[in-house]
């Protein structure tokens, strides 16, 4: 995809890290985004910047996890700036720790969000872009997680295995639709860790800031993961 001049984006864990940079790098080649996030105070944030520079932006609080909200986010965006071409599924999470200590929490948790997430937003938003027949492009973000596995973040680098297997294979099946299919990795800078209580309630599948709670599971040390490669740049192949 070469001509970004008013798309449509709609991008997880928008409003913070790499999703934000991905929002500031489309909106500046004329793409519409949809920040959908979990944390208001960071979506509040995110909009200001671009209220200040007269670039269209709508804000969606969004747990990627709750596929009945997912749905009202993609019938929001809709509604707001119309059909999406552009699906950056951005937001993840990630813990360290000794493996053989993790519980079947850690594993919903972290497949939850770093899988279940992107498998969410592809659900959501596939049906839709083949229904439009536009055409359009999809951006999974990972890790070298995807690559390279080890006993602290084995089950993190699982998720994300997981996401390069199902990358690999949407691009093959979405091709025929003209719809491509990308996935990123790498390193890059991250914002501040912030603790974030993790109950009953699941607050911590968000999609930026950092949590280490300290109410469950001490043996490992929780994080969300904003910082990664920037995946939003001209000519998406």
């Amino acid at each position: 995809m070469e001509d970004f001049k008013d798309k449509v984006a709609f991008i997880t864990g928008g409003a913070s890290g790499v999703g934000l940079g991905q929002a500031k790098v489309l909106a500046g080649l004329g793409v519409k985004v949809v920040l959908a996030d979990i944390r208001q105070d960071h979506l509040d944030q995110a909009l200001a910047w671009f209220r200040e520079r007269a670039l269209p932006a709508h804000g969606i609080r969004l747990d990627i996890t709750d596929r009945a909200a997912f749905v009202r986010a993609a019938d929001e965006t809709g509604r707001v700036f119309g059909a999406v071409q552009l699906l950056f599924n951005t937001a993840g999470v990630s813990a360290f720790g000794p493996l053989e200590k993790s519980t079947y929490d850690d594993y919903d948790w972290m497949m939850g969000v770093n899988f279940g997430g992107v498998v969410n937003g592809i659900q959501t938003f596939v049906p839709r872009m083949i229904a439009c027949g536009e055409g359009g492009h999809i951006v999974n973000t990972a890790s070298l997680g995807a690559f390279n596995s080890n006993d602290p973040a084995g089950i993190y680098c699982a998720s994300k295995f997981a996401v390069r297997g199902l990358t690999e294979a949407l691009r093959g099946a979405l091709a025929k639709y003209n719809i491509g299919v990308s996935f990123c990795a790498g390193i890059a800078r991250s914002p501040s860790i912030q603790g974030v209580p993790r109950g009953p309630t699941r607050a911590t599948h968000a999609s930026h800031p950092a949590c280490a709670p300290q109410t469950s599971t001490p043996t490992l040390r929780r994080r969300h993961s904003p910082g990664r490669r920037l995946s939003a740049t001209p000519g998406i192949r």
